[in-house]
């Protein structure tokens, strides 16, 4: 079975799961496939984006999503 062909499988059952954890997930293994093809000196990079969680992703989605007001505001 291609890498392709598994890649493809797995985005399948995540979608089928509905779940944007999976679905996180399951961009990430191809970010990470598509890293280890780029060159060494921006490799590193690469994985480290290609490797944040879905909490950290979470954290800093909520973030950006503020308005400006709100980031203004201490907690």
């Amino acid at each position: 079975m291609k890498i392709r062909d598994l890649i493809s499988a797995s985005l399948l059952l995540t979608l089928c799961a509905c779940s944007n954890k999976g679905l996180y997930d399951n961009l990430r293994l191809q970010q990470r496939h598509e890293c280890m093809k780029q060159p060494p000196t921006t490799n590193d990079k690469c994985l480290e984006d290609a490797n944040k969680s879905y909490e950290e992703y979470q954290r800093e989605r909520e973030e950006a999503l503020k308005t400006p007001q709100e980031k203004s505001k201490p907690d």
